[in-house]
């Protein structure tokens, strides 16, 4: 199981440095349209894209 653990985070951490922009873009866009344009949607997508964010800031440092 562990081994699988350690597959999938090299995994993730080739999808966020190769998305790594993208997601920060996404996410700073997501944060105007839920603060001027309130959607449940939006707000949604805002959490899972913070989600995403952070786990991206977990993961990258020490997979170097």
């Amino acid at each position: 199981m562990f081994k699988n653990y350690h597959k999938w985070l090299a995994v993730l951490r080739e999808y966020f440095l190769k998305c790594r922009i993208i997601i920060a873009s996404i996410f700073w866009w997501q944060l105007f349209l839920t603060v001027f344009f309130f959607r449940w949607f939006n707000f949604l997508l805002l959490i899972f894209l913070a989600i995403i964010y952070i786990a991206n800031q977990i993961v990258c440092p020490y997979q170097k």
